[in-house]
């Protein structure tokens, strides 16, 4: 994933043929540049950092005899082996982007206005913030899915 000055975010995938060494390049289109800079970018952890506790989660569930959970669980493990998630900042806007298995813009938030925003202003002067984004995987008992 790419982002320039302009805010023009693109996802490239690259290959090699084996035939002729050669390199190839394709570009798909994140965010076109309407959005504004791109300030901020935090990829989600891949699926094997929570392998572990689903694995934990499904042999707890078979130890209780239950014999639906395992379909499920292999379906819920197919889904998240294919899921990309990237979270994209602006100064007015941030983004939840899936770049694979397709690429798509799955939520956006706006800026909080000014009066909800918590800090010190100088007389005469907007303040001025940089977002910063963090996110993670996180298992919650008892959602059934």
């Amino acid at each position: 994933v790419t982002a320039d000055a302009s805010g023009l975010v693109n996802k490239l995938n690259f290959s090699k043929n084996m035939l002729w060494s050669t390199y190839g390049v394709e570009t798909e289109c994140l965010l076109d540049g309407t959005a504004g800079q791109i300030l901020a970018v935090d990829v989600l952890p891949p699926y094997e950092y929570i392998k572990q506790q689903l694995q934990l989660q499904q042999n707890q569930q078979q130890n209780k005899a239950n014999p639906s959970s395992e379909g499920a669980a292999k379906k819920l493990r197919s889904t998240m082996k294919k899921l990309v998630l990237i979270a994209l900042s602006s100064e007015r806007n941030s983004f939840a982007v899936a770049v694979e298995p397709t690429v798509h813009v799955l939520h956006r938030w706006l800026k909080p206005d000014q009066d909800r925003i918590e800090g010190k202003q100088k007389q005469g002067s907007e303040p001025v913030y940089l977002p910063c984004l963090s996110w993670g995987w996180a298992l919650v008992n008892g959602g059934g899915n």
